[in-house]
């Protein structure tokens, strides 16, 4: 009973932070995106599915990959709460392999106990271990999975695990410039803190990209299993193939802090680095700062 409470205790504390649209299911650090470039394109990004963080958006897009690359992603703004992810993915003769590390620190919170005293403590650690693989059955079609276990603790007392995957596919339209990419995101076990679990935040992604030239546009339909239709819209334009401008939009974000959707971003190039910046207003929360560091080797 103790442990119940702390857990509710700490769940008021952080619910208004963390909640982004996705429902009331557990597992809140799922339903994180990572990446400064698709953060800042409206996380509009199935259907971009590039680079290392398609282990994220849709894990088909790894085939994209023609050396080896790393990625550190950081989220600093929301309260006393942080967030950070780690990925690398390589090309082997067989496809494209991949794993990631996410990890949300969720602050301090203050646990309010039966006999009247309080204690403060790190409201919430949570960690995603995952692995990925990529690889294409026609020359324009490919598939991917992720395996991830997820790791929450709440209030220092209060421990659960999960198990997750992912599926996506991307298909590729040269001749007209276009990708359509699919995702199923988190079909896995409950999340169990105490006697009763909660179901992992389930979601369908449907998204398209087409680029001209130097500018890329993209829209996503996201239906999560608890929650209304959302639609992400995006784009990215790059001046001189070293800096590139983003801004999207993502509308009717139920239960989240955001009260306009917009994002917007800037990326720097040089050789094979490239810094990412996004900015996101969450209303009477405080602005997030993300940055992104990528390197291919």
């Amino acid at each position: 009973m103790k442990g119940l409470l702390i857990v509710i205790s700490i769940l008021f504390q952080i619910s208004p932070v963390y909640a982004n649209g996705l429902g009331t299911k557990g597992g809140i650090i799922l339903s994180y995106p990572v990446g400064a470039q698709a953060i800042g394109m409206g996380e509009a990004f199935v259907g971009v599915a590039q680079g290392v963080n398609a282990i994220y958006w849709n894990p088909a897009g790894l085939v994209s990959l023609e050396s080896k690359e790393f990625t550190g992603y950081y989220l600093d703004g929301l309260v006393d709460a942080n967030y950070k992810f780690m990925g690398y993915a390589q090309p082997m003769r067989f496809g494209v392999i991949g794993c990631g590390i996410s990890n949300l620190d969720g602050g301090k919170a203050t646990i309010y106990n039966t006999d009247g005293t309080t204690k403060n403590v790190t409201a919430q650690t949570d960690y995603i271990f995952m692995i990925s693989y990529a690889n294409k059955v026609r020359e324009n079609l490919s598939f991917g999975g992720n395996i991830k276990l997820i790791q929450s603790e709440l209030g220092e007392t209060s421990k659960a695990d999960a198990f997750a995957c992912d599926l996506g596919g991307l298909y590729n339209i040269p001749a007209k410039n276009l990708k359509i990419g699919v995702a199923i995101q988190n079909m896995g076990t409950e999340i169990k803190y105490e006697e009763e679990g909660d179901p992992l935040p389930l979601n369908i992604k449907l998204g398209t990209a087409y680029r001209f030239n130097n500018l890329l546009l993209a829209l996503d339909i996201n239906k999560p299993i608890e929650n209304k239709l959302r639609f992400n819209i995006g784009g990215e334009y790059w001046i001189a193939k070293i800096m590139a401008l983003r801004a999207g939009y993502k509308f009717k974000q139920e239960g989240s802090g955001s009260d306009t959707g917009l994002t917007a971003g800037i990326g720097f190039k040089i050789s094979n680095y490239r810094f990412d910046y996004a900015y996101v207003p969450y209303g009477n929360l405080d602005n997030t700062h993300q940055v992104s560091l990528t390197a291919r080797f």
